[in-house]
């Protein structure tokens, strides 16, 4: 095989690899290696691709497992999504709480605000009282990682849409969001659940016109050194023809003299 045509070929690998690495989230090439043995009428290339590992996120249980075939076994974690939580509530002896989200709330993105909505009634009618709510955001194992106070006025019952003020910055999986009702020693809870999803991974326009460039440059490269080995070449065929030549004329030389 010509040399420049191994050249494109390499050229082309490279291209590959650099795909692989900007496109794939679960594919890396670690330590890559190329391999060739040139004999005649054949060429041969080895790219090695590792799989990367991926922690499971809050919610989620890992079970290990190896796939075979293809001339090889491939070991590797299966995620299997648990169940949701239920939603929770307690009644206490003077307030009574419900808490809901809103479907469109029970599943949000890393930074999205959750909103939900919430009914208090005093059961016993004991007049137009102050009550402290506590609100709350925990994880399925029971630590909390998000804590907020208001006190409301209520005579009978009161119904409004709570919104947590700040964005969430909260890795995917499922989480519990409680309001508490503390009236003196009564305390009345509710709580529902939702969840973070995983993070979309999209290419950002500047990374992709830089891979864009990278990929030109490499090619303008590949162009120039394509271009220079032919020069090379018939620099080599013209120097074999003028020696070619020269042995030609020496040779009549001899004759003309002999």
């Amino acid at each position: 095989m010509k040399k420049d045509n191994k050249l494109l070929i390499y050229a082309s690998l490279i291209l590959l690899s650099l795909y692989f690495i900007h496109y794939s989230d679960i594919i890396s090439l670690i330590n890559p290696t190329i391999s060739s043995k040139a004999t005649t009428g054949t060429f041969g290339v080895t790219i090695i691709v590792t799989e990367k590992a991926e922690e499971a996120p809050s919610g989620v249980s890992g079970v290990t497992g190896s796939i075979s075939g293809g001339g090889g076994t491939r070991t590797g974690e299966i995620v299997r999504e648990i169940e949701p939580p239920k939603p929770v509530k307690i009644r206490g002896d003077l307030f009574d709480v419900s808490l809901s989200i809103p479907e469109k709330y029970r599943e949000l993105s890393r930074g999205d605000k959750l909103l939900a909505e919430i009914n208090i009634i005093n059961l016993n009618k004991i007049g137009l009282v102050s009550i402290n709510i506590e609100y709350t955001i925990e994880t399925l194992e029971k630590e909390v990682i998000y804590k907020e106070y208001e006190t409301k006025v209520i005579e009978n019952d009161i119904s409004y849409i709570k919104e947590i003020e700040h964005p969430l910055d909260l890795n995917p999986g499922y989480y519990m969001l409680f309001a508490r009702i503390k009236y003196k020693q009564d305390i009345a809870l509710a709580g529902y659940p939702f969840k973070i999803k995983e993070k979309e991974i999209f290419e950002e326009p500047e990374s992709i016109s830089i891979y864009i460039i990278t990929a030109l440059i490499l090619l303008a490269i590949i162009a120039f050194l394509v271009v220079k080995l032919k020069k090379i070449k018939g620099k080599a065929i013209v120097q074999s023809r003028e020696k070619w030549l020269l042995k030609q004329i020496k040779s009549l030389k001899r004759g003309k003299r002999g």
